[in-house]
């Protein structure tokens, strides 16, 4: 059992010297100092944020009858692609009566 624990704690050892020399030697890699004022540098591309604005434009304000009927039609043309049948969702259903169960 003291053994296993010798060769655990060994193989830990092993596993973190070599993940630790793997990211020294990724982190010497040829980048230029940043500190050089005379190293290139990447270009640098501004893109605005408002590039693709569009201004507000005045809208053609229609009648409140046209906004309803063109509602109504969207609406119905909504049941019908669900395949309700229009007439049915308009007219009211009768309520079907309550039965109680009697014991």
């Amino acid at each position: 059992m003291r053994i296993q624990f010798v060769v655990a704690r060994g193989c830990f050892a092993i596993i973190t010297l070599t993940i630790s020399v793997a990211t020294a030697v990724a982190q010497s890699s040829k980048l230029p100092n940043p500190a050089d004022t005379g190293a290139a540098a990447p270009a640098v591309k501004h893109e605005s944020a408002f590039s693709d604005y569009q201004p507000f434009r005045e809208q053609k304000i229609r009648s409140w009858k046209e906004v309803n009927q063109s509602a109504l039609q969207n609406s119905n043309q909504a049941e019908v692609a669900r395949g309700v049948d229009v007439d049915d969702a308009i007219r009211p259903r009768q309520a079907e009566p309550v039965r109680l169960a009697v014991r």
